[in-house]
């Protein structure tokens, strides 16, 4: 008994990690109403068309989305054929066996931003050419041209997918049948196939994370000589890395301005600094930093655009590494995570996406 309060614990405490990320949040549920309710926790509506009438009023953008969140039971879409063309706003239920969205047919218009998590959706589900951000949902009939459902899903059959690449219930086994191995090679190692479906994994959870918190990620794991040879050979990448050294330069001229750091600067080029010396001046840098930051606008805008273009620039290039190395079938590092962050990580893949890795010591 105590074991399963603990674990029932646990899920909700990963379940509003999930939930905190987002601003706002619109709830729903079969005990809510529509005339009364303001889509708050404890005065929630009845219907997923109010909740959007709710949600379209809030203040949203691609740092801000909005979530609506919807209860145990079964919700039925605003139409029997649902246009979605709503912009940063989320679906959330409370599980496949709890939550469902009922419809005829769900089309994903092409200029939609929007994303369906932990529900069933019960019709067909029309994805047409975009690519639809889902995780542990479950999909009665799917219908698409060139679209991607982005995460893991599975049909009513109990086939779990990740995007277009089949999971079923034996990892490794169903990844491993999918690698191309070389002519001599009799066998690839299971375990070696289930952690690089588990690295993967943590690596989108972190990317998600910092995305949702607008902070910039560390290109971690890696040599600056193979993130550079990426940044050479990938077009995006290399315009994505000149827009931030442009940008990164244009801040220094700034700093260079006040004449306390010009100072710093100036102490920290002299070969014969002592260590000591060296964290003294550093310490000083952080609170020129600061001090410009609360007085010198000219600083705060231009800070603003370098530090928007490196969190482009990292995370367009972490993106890209983590593709080729799945592509290539490598074992993506993941050692550069502090392990607090990785068991985070390895919770809520358990729980979105059903999948049960360890941790090795």
């Amino acid at each position: 008994m105590k074991k399963n309060i603990f674990i029932l614990l646990a899920l909700l405490f990963v379940a509003n990690i999930s939930d905190a990320a987002y601003t706002h949040i619109v709830y729903v549920d079969k005990s809510g109403s529509d005339q009364i309710g303001n889509g708050q926790f404890t005065n929630p509506v009845a219907t997923i068309s109010k909740a959007l009438e709710l949600a379209e009023l809030l203040e949203r953008d691609e740092k801000m989305s909005a979530l609506i969140r919807l209860g145990q039971g079964e919700f039925a879409a605003p139409d029997s054929v649902w246009n979605v063309d709503c912009k940063w706003i989320n679906f959330r239920g409370n599980g496949i066996r709890n939550t469902s969205i009922d419809a005829d047919l769900i089309i994903i218009d092409s200029e939609a931003i929007t994303g369906l998590d932990d529900l069933a959706v019960r019709g067909c589900l029309d994805i047409g050419n975009t690519i639809l951000p889902v995780c542990n949902v479950e999909i009665m009939e799917l219908k698409k041209e060139d679209g991607v459902l982005d995460g893991v899903w599975q049909n009513l059959e109990g086939t779990i997918f990740y995007g277009s690449k089949t999971l079923s219930s034996h990892v490794e086994t169903e990844l491993e049948k999918n690698i191309e191995k070389p002519a001599k090679q009799k066998v690839d190692n299971p375990e070696l196939g289930k952690l690089r479906l588990r690295n993967q994994l943590i690596i989108k959870e972190h990317i998600k994370n910092y995305k949702r918190k607008n902070r910039t990620l560390a290109i971690g794991g890696f040599s600056w000589e193979i993130v550079r040879m990426y940044w050479e050979k990938v077009p995006e990448l290399k315009e994505a890395r000149d827009k931030f050294e442009v940008a990164d330069d244009e801040l220094k001229k700034v700093l260079m301005k006040d004449l306390e750091y010009k100072e710093i600067m100036d102490n920290l080029s002299n070969k014969s600094c002592k260590e000591i010396e060296i964290n003294k001046l550093r310490s000083s840098k952080g609170k020129v930093y600061r001090r410009l930051s609360q007085n010198s606008a000219e600083y705060r805008k231009v800070r603003k655009v370098r530090d928007e273009t490196l969190r482009v620039s990292n995370e367009m290039s972490l993106k890209h590494i983590l593709k080729d190395y799945e592509k290539k079938n490598i074992l993506f590092p993941i050692d550069w995570l502090r392990k607090r962050e990785i068991k985070d990580y390895l919770e809520i893949i358990k729980i979105n996406y059903g999948l049960d890795f360890e941790l090795e010591d």
